[in-house]
This record gives C-alpha cells, sequence and structure tokens, in this order.
C-alpha cells in the first residue's frame, strides 16, 4: 500500500525540519574567535613567526581549523616544509591553533587568519599581517679590490658592497686602518670605499670586510684576493753631472720608497774607489763628494734602492772639466720626483713613470 502524506505527517517533518535548523543555529552562534588574534607581527628574513588563533566555545567534531594566507589555504607540504601547525586545549572551552614559519622569506609578507568550517558555513578569525624585514642576501658582502694590481705609493682602493635593505647595516674593513672610508649608496645598494697608499710591505695582503645585520646579531665576511704590488721602485739621482776640478758635488736619490728603504751609493769606473774622498751617511739618500778630481770625469754614479721585497736604482755619468765652468755649460735636470716625507702625498706613480721616460729625473 502507497505511503500518503498525511496534513499531520507534514506537520511533523516541518517541525523537526526547524527543530534541526534551530539547534544548528544555535551551536553555530556559540562557536566563535577571539577577536584579538592572531596579532600583527614584524620579523626579520632568516627568523622564526608564530601566529596564535584561539576559538572559543569548541565541541568535538570533524570539523576543521585552517590557516589562510592570501586567501588560499596552507597546507604543509614538502614544498611547504617551513610550515607547521600546533593545536592546545587551553580549557574545555577554549582551543588555540597555531601557525610557524621557520625561517621567514621575503615571500611571506601576507595577511594571515583562521577558518573554522562548519556543517552550516565558515567562520573566520581577525586577519594579521606578518612585515618581513629585508636582509641582504647570503651572497653578500662583496669586497674586491678596485683593480688588479698598484704600483709602490698609488692609492690603493678596497670596495664593501652589500643589498640595500630595510634593516640597519655596518660595514668594518679588516685591517683596521686609521684612515676612514667613505660611504655610497643607491637605490639597491649601499659600499664602503677605503683608500690608502700601496705600500711595500702591504705587498700579498688580504684584506677583510665585516658585514654586522643588526637585527640578526650576525656577523658576515667577505675576503679580498691579496694585494699585489708591481715591483719596481721610481728612482731617480737629483743632483748636477757638470763639474769642474775641485768642486763639490752633491746627490740625492728620490723616489717612491718608504722609511724601511736601504740605500746603497756605487762608483763604477776605472778609477779606483777608494781615492774618491765622499761622504755618505749609513743608509742614506744622500752622498756628497768634497773634491771633483778631473780622473773622475766619465764615472758612472749608481744609486740602488731595496724596499722590503723591491728595488730600484738610478745612474748618473759625471762630466769633470779642468777649467772651471762658466754660467752657460749645461747641467742636470733637477729631478722632478719629490722627497719622500708623508705617504698620503705622494703623486702617482703613472706619472712618475711618464716623468722618467721623459727624462724628467
Amino acid at each position: 500500500m502507497a505511503y500518503v502524506a498525511s496534513p499531520t505527517n507534514n506537520s511533523r517533518l516541518w517541525c523537526l525540519s526547524l527543530l534541526i535548523m534551530i539547534i544548528s543555529t544555535s551551536v553555530s552562534q556559540e562557536i566563535s574567535f577571539d577577536n584579538n588574534y592572531p596579532k600583527d607581527a614584524t620579523f626579520a628574513e632568516t627568523k622564526q613567526a608564530r601566529f596564535e588563533c584561539f576559538l572559543l566555545k569548541h565541541h568535538e567534531s570533524t570539523d576543521q581549523v585552517s590557516w589562510v594566507k592570501h586567501n588560499e589555504k596552507i597546507n604543509q607540504t614538502l614544498e611547504n616544509s617551513r610550515y607547521s601547525f600546533g593545536k592546545k586545549i587551553k580549557s574545555n572551552e577554549v582551543y588555540e591553533y597555531s601557525l610557524t614559519i621557520d625561517p621567514v622569506e621575503r615571500s611571506d609578507a601576507a595577511d594571515y587568519w583562521c577558518v573554522f568550517d562548519t556543517s552550516t558555513g565558515t567562520i573566520s578569525s581577525r586577519k594579521a599581517y606578518l612585515n618581513v624585514l629585508k636582509v641582504p642576501s647570503t651572497e653578500y658582502p662583496m669586497c674586491y679590490f678596485s683593480q688588479p694590481s698598484y704600483y709602490i705609493s698609488d692609492d690603493a682602493q678596497i670596495m664593501c658592497i652589500t643589498e640595500r635593505t630595510s634593516t640597519n647595516l655596518s660595514m668594518e674593513f679588516f685591517p683596521k686602518t686609521e684612515l676612514a672610508p667613505t660611504l655610497g649608496e643607491n637605490a639597491t645598494h649601499v659600499w664602503k670605499t677605503l683608500k690608502f697608499p700601496a705600500v711595500p710591505s702591504m705587498n700579498n695582503t688580504q684584506y677583510s670586510c665585516k658585514l654586522n645585520i643588526d637585527i640578526i646579531y650576525n656577523w658576515r665576511y667577505c675576503y679580498t684576493d691579496n694585494l699585489v704590488l708591481v715591483n719596481k721602485l721610481n728612482v731617480a739621482i737629483h743632483g748636477d753631472t757638470l763639474y769642474s776640478s775641485n768642486q763639490t758635488a752633491s746627490f740625492t736619490c728620490k723616489g717612491n720608497y718608504t722609511d724601511t728603504a736601504k740605500f746603497t751609493w756605487t762608483f763604477e769606473s776605472n778609477y779606483t774607489n777608494n781615492n774618491i774622498n765622499y761622504t755618505n751617511q749609513v743608509n742614506s739618500n744622500k752622498l756628497t763628494i768634497s773634491s771633483v778630481l778631473p780622473e773622475m770625469h766619465g764615472t758612472q754614479l749608481a744609486c740602488n734602492i731595496e724596499d722590503e721585497d723591491f728595488t730600484g736604482s738610478d745612474t748618473i755619468i759625471l762630466t769633470v772639466e779642468d777649467e772651471p765652468m762658466t754660467t752657460t755649460e749645461t747641467t742636470r735636470k733637477p729631478s722632478t720626483i719629490s722627497p719622500i716625507n708623508n705617504l698620503t702625498h705622494l703623486y702617482s706613480a703613472t706619472e712618475r713613470s711618464r716623468n722618467c721616460d721623459a727624462g724628467e729625473v
């Protein structure tokens, strides 16, 4: 016999449906998130970030709480292994859900919130924004010399460069020097430049730059190639080459040497050196011949310098006349190389080389 719905049965079904809807609505209204969580946060790259949300008046069911980023639920996969989830019962009516991101990356900057899916709909927590402080990429800092090699007393230049980010940075050169580096920057990078006179004792020295990223309390280092100095000292003898008999001759050996330089004066001729009456202080760049004799005509005078692993020399030929010289006779042109008093006032080796090649010594 077929079932025929009666008015009484329809009323009962309608009442049952209404009761179920009222019960579901009541349950949904009781479940909510604490509106104070999750909270906005700021973390630097490489650090660990953690968010929390609290579900109030929770009831045990198969319903799940999920975390959302950019309107997409976060799933813990091999690619998203930096994400981890936690659940803790705080009380009979409060459940804590957590999201941990470790380590934080730049791409993690976004809104995050919790969602609770029920049979009647979805409940959402407030949104929290993760502000990511950028730190320089792991390839920084970089440091290098401005050119492969330098002449002695040239200005050597080291640059230390890093990525410009939202964190405070500091850079420091080693070995330390009294000279202050200069700071430069553009839209993407920050750098420091250190200039110093290249002296022989610095040859083959390796320099480093230390980068401090204060927000992650971490030092990073970079290292230069060894400083390469060209094995050449620019040397010139300063003094006249034309004398008359019995005159006093004075010479000064000048060049791009330092205070550690050692000097040797030599005479090359058939004339016996022991018969030359000259004054030369030990390891001095000055030489004085108290009385020039006719026999010294054609003598080659040489100044040899050793400074650390570097050497240099210059020679002149003495011309001695029997009769006193007239004021119109030619003498050796004075050297254009200045005495070395302070290395910070040296002119470039390129200019010295050009002067020597042109005969201006």
